[in-house]
Parts: structure tokens; sequence; C-alpha cells
């Protein structure tokens, strides 16, 4: 991750700034995400990947088609080592994934 995708999701912003733009920051310029489906789609969109481009970087351990259901909601429980790979290539710590807690 570069600076200034941690800009994005650890500073607060300037008034006026991209990061107060962020579908997804809620104009805070940290991600507001309730579920992990959220959370996922918003790490995903913030580091500019595709769902095929994430499930790429992941080895084969996650599809894309399992990323969308996870983003959708519709698989509400994924394996743990799929969660282990998406919190790997989204440099987040897992239980940020899994339940927001933590550092992203």
């Amino acid at each position: 991750m570069n600076s200034a995708q941690l800009d994005l999701i650890e500073e607060d912003p300037e008034p006026g700034s991209a990061s107060m733009d962020c579908p997804h920051c809620n104009g805070t310029g940290k991600i507001a995400a309730r579920t992990m489906g959220e959370r996922l789609k918003a790490l995903r969109l913030t580091r500019g990947l595709t769902p095929t481009e994430l499930a790429e970087r992941t080895q084969g351990i996650v599809s894309a088609s399992n990323i969308n259901s996870i983003e959708r909601q519709t698989n509400l429980n994924p394996k743990l080592d799929a969660l282990r790979a998406l919190a790997n290539e989204l440099d987040v710590k897992i239980g940020y994934l899994i339940d927001g807690e933590g550092d992203t």
C-alpha cells in the first residue's frame, strides 16, 4: 500500500480533499463499513482493484466470484484461508476484515 492510500484510510481529510469525496468514507477519510462485505469492497476499491485482479493476487486461493459473494453478503461464512489471503493482499489484519476491529 502506498502512502496516499494509507492517508485515505488513516487520516482525517482536509475539507475539499479527494478523500472527502470517497463514497466509502462518509466524509471522514476513514472507511465506514458495517459488514465484512462492505469492508472488503471498500478496501478493494480504495486500492483500485477489480474482483478479478484481487483474486489473481491471491494465487488461486480466492476466486473473483467468491469475492463478489462476500461483498454482496451471499457468502457470510468464507473459509479462513480465503480471509487470510484477502487480508494479506489488502494489507490489513484479518480481524479488521472480519469485524472492523483493530488497525487496518
